[in-house]
């Protein structure tokens, strides 16, 4: 969703590289999440649940930008 969505904003020329929760910022999390899973399961989960959490966010925040761009555009 997130590469496509992007893709299009692209396409329309307009900025969506905004959000809470960027590339590295998701490879860190899931990365220390695989680490201490065999510390605990309750790690991984922690840092999929969050995973989760940051992507709606950062999905919507990525829409009323786009949203906002499009509005002021007219």
């Amino acid at each position: 969703m997130r590469a496509s969505g992007k893709l299009k904003t692209e396409t329309l020329r307009l900025k969506g590289d905004v959000g809470i929760s960027p590339r590295a910022e998701r490879v860190v999390v899931i990365t220390r999440g695989l680490v201490l899973a065999p510390i605990s399961i309750w790690c991984l989960v922690g840092a999929i649940a969050l995973l989760t959490a940051t992507a709606w966010i950062t999905g919507l925040q990525r829409i009323l930008f786009v949203r906002k761009q499009l509005v002021a555009r007219e």
